[in-house]
């Protein structure tokens, strides 16, 4: 059985006060239970919410938070259509010190390598629960933002956009690796 894991390591973080909102440094990859790698893009937004006690006060990594919340705004997931062994190989995933530590991080992986498939409700939120199983985060935190997450009537409101004609927010390849507007 292969375990669930994140090949980068903690990513850094920027946080703009006004909005309460945190933009991350660094591209993230989780490679999932079956081996699939999945991609959260540098400068990806999150709120925080979608973890205990929030981005602000989070005593745990954030990461899971990030991946959830990509895959809440867009109802899509970003498949890396390499093996870890050919991200190594491409020098797509390096060392990098950050404050005195080293730890991986992932360069910017050239979309042909990259897919965008839709995803489901339930599977954002099984694998928010495996990306905090695989950091090892306390069970019942774990079970605790599970449930809260089944709450999320967030979904809800993207699906009524597409019922109603509106055009849901999609993925937006050209735009992968945005940076932040200041």
């Amino acid at each position: 059985m292969t375990y669930s894991r994140f090949i980068t390591g903690t990513t850094e973080a920027e946080q703009d006060i006004q909005t309460n909102k945190w933009h991350t440094c660094h591209n993230q990859l989780f490679m999932d239970s079956d081996g699939s790698i999945y991609l959260v893009p540098r400068n990806e937004e999150t709120d925080g919410y979608t973890y205990p006690l929030g981005g602000k006060m989070a005593s745990w990594d954030i990461r899971p938070a990030i991946g959830h919340d990509l895959e809440c705004r867009y109802h899509q997931k970003i498949l890396v259509k390499l093996s870890y062994l050919d991200l190594m190989k491409r020098a797509y995933v390096k060392n990098k010190t950050v404050k005195n530590k080293g730890i991986l991080v992932c360069t910017d992986i050239p979309p042909e390598f990259l897919e965008v498939l839709p995803t489901t409700f339930w599977e954002t939120n099984a694998r928010f629960k495996r990306m905090m199983e695989a950091l090892r985060i306390p069970s019942f935190w774990v079970y605790t933002m599970y449930l809260g997450v089944h709450l999320n009537v967030g979904w809800l409101s993207w699906l009524a956009k597409k019922w109603f004609r509106n055009k849901p927010k999609y993925f937006n390849m050209n735009e992968i690796y945005k940076e932040v507007e200041s």
